[in-house]
């Protein structure tokens, strides 16, 4: 008898739990069924879009590799506008840049550089920009800019040629100690096979 009365007060206890809060857990249920759906249904357009975009990307690369200049520029063009927060858009930007420079439209290629640099979600495809754009200021007589640039490093695997690049910059501007620094630093991050390294030996050498 006893034991059920302690039942009947449970039962009283789960009848006046749910008269009180009932309510707020259904909504809650409610909610929370809506925000799996929601998430669910943005998963699967987001792989979608994905799979997209790197299906475009592979076809600017045969494009490229094609040399069909008109198609691989409205693929990447593509990319960016419809894909824009994707790496594919970014790695297509790098793409871009690189025509620009051979096209000698240095300030076109800089401007989607630093926007690589500030965009890209990826690490090592920023320290692509950045280094990218660091040899582009090199290029045209702006050491201190290149300096400025390399002040950063997004991928600590880039280092040796980051510092490859910075040891050119001092060099440029007669600042041999630092230069002599900067290139020691490569040297000590690459390995003996690298061309890169051979290439600063010899700069270094030659100080």
């Amino acid at each position: 008898m006893a034991l059920d009365v302690e039942e009947q007060q449970q039962v009283e206890q789960v009848k006046k739990w749910v008269a009180e809060y009932g309510l707020t857990l259904i909504v809650a249920i409610v909610l929370a069924a809506i925000v799996l759906f929601s998430y669910q249904r943005w998963s699967a357009v987001h792989e979608r879009a994905l799979a997209h975009a790197s299906h475009r990307y592979e076809q600017l690369l045969d494009d490229l590799a094609a040399n069909r200049t008109q198609e691989a520029n409205q693929a990447a063009e593509y990319l960016i506008k419809r894909y824009p927060h994707t790496a594919y858009a970014k790695l297509a930007e790098l793409l871009l840049a690189q025509r620009d420079v051979s096209q000698q439209k240095y300030s076109d290629a800089i401007t989607k550089l630093q926007d690589v640099m500030l965009h890209a979600n990826i690490p090592t495809i920023r320290e692509i920009a950045r280094i990218r754009l660091a040899r582009i200021q090199l290029q045209l007589n702006q050491p201190q800019a290149t300096l400025d640039t390399l002040k950063d490093i997004d991928a600590p695997n880039y280092l040796p040629t980051v510092s490859a690049v910075r040891g050119d910059a001092y060099v440029a501007l007669n600042n041999t100690d630092a230069a002599k620094q900067a290139y020691q630093q490569a040297v000590a991050g690459l390995s003996e096979q690298s061309i890169l390294r051979s290439l600063v030996l010899m700069k270094l050498n030659n100080l």
